[in-house]
């Protein structure tokens, strides 16, 4: 496929590439707020404000080890191994919805994401936006996968990686930037925690208009929206016959308790027409 191709590609099927890039935002707060504390801890600031430099070097170890772990166990990525977590989190998104499940790990993350005052609120919030983050990370893939014409699918997933990178290289040089640009103050340590906010709040503008999964909205049995959502991904009209027969596959793929989560969109049909249209 020529440059030309590409572009004409993605112009056709620019609904579903902006559907992509608004929830892979959430990729971006995560690759972000792993990023921050990094540079943070560096801070000759940051280490007064909370006694640091007063420790032993072994007691400083262990605090930097602890605050970074803290996000982790937020996150449960340990337990998200055994498939403990991950089964509950998708029991919740199946409940509510992916999309109000994503929107609400945005408002989980901000709210963790808020100035620390205190270590034990550091703490706190670092595991509270950790939650905000686990939770992202798994929907954000699953909400793509149900959405995508199959031929993209691929890609646009791989938004998710490719954002949680850039969200870690927006950390180092915001990290960067009020090292040498903010004189030595609390403001200097604060400033990062407060920028972290940003993805976070785009994240949840960029999700308010995006449509539901059509995987979701057919288990609830409203049809009529699932196939709003389908045309609207491929630009099409609701009673094109690809996308009736694509509704009618995912009928078929939700009445099955063995499908697996990134086969719930999509059919020949369906991708026949986008790739032809």
């Amino acid at each position: 496929m020529g440059f030309k191709d590409t572009l004409a590609d993605v112009s056709r099927h620019r609904n579903a590439y902006t559907l992509a890039l608004s929830a892979s935002m959430g990729s971006v707060f995560y690759g972000w707020d792993t990023g921050l504390m990094g540079g943070i801890l560096t801070l000759k600031s940051f280490q007064h404000y909370f006694g640091i430099d007063k420790l032993t070097a072994f007691a400083q170890a262990n605090f930097n080890g602890n605050v970074v772990l803290v996000m982790q166990a937020g996150c449960m990525h340990v337990i998200q191994k055994i498939n403990v977590s991950l089964l509950m989190l998708l029991r919740t998104s199946s409940r509510f919805g992916r999309k109000r499940s994503l929107i609400a790990s945005g408002i989980i993350y901000i709210i963790g994401s808020s100035q620390t005052v205190a270590l034990r609120v550091l703490y706190f919030s670092r595991v509270f936006a950790g939650i905000g983050v686990g939770m992202v990370s798994v929907l954000a893939l699953t909400y793509i996968s149900e959405c995508m014409p199959r031929h993209i699918r691929g890609r646009c997933t791989g938004f998710v990686q490719f954002s949680n990178n850039i969200g870690m290289m927006l950390s180092f040089w915001v990290n960067y930037s009020a090292s040498i640009n903010i004189p030595y103050s609390d403001m200097q340590w604060r400033m990062p925690f407060a920028a972290q906010l940003v993805p976070g709040v785009l994240f949840i503008l960029l999700m308010i208009p995006q449509p539901e999964s059509p995987r979701w909205l057919v288990e609830q049995e409203r049809y009529d929206e699932a196939a709003r959502t389908l045309a609207y991904v491929v630009q099409t009209s609701v009673d094109h016959q690809a996308v009736l027969l694509t509704l009618d596959e995912i009928k078929a793929l939700a009445s099955s308790d063995s499908v697996d989560v990134f086969e719930m969109a999509g059919s020949r049909a369906y991708n026949h027409e986008c790739l032809s249209n």
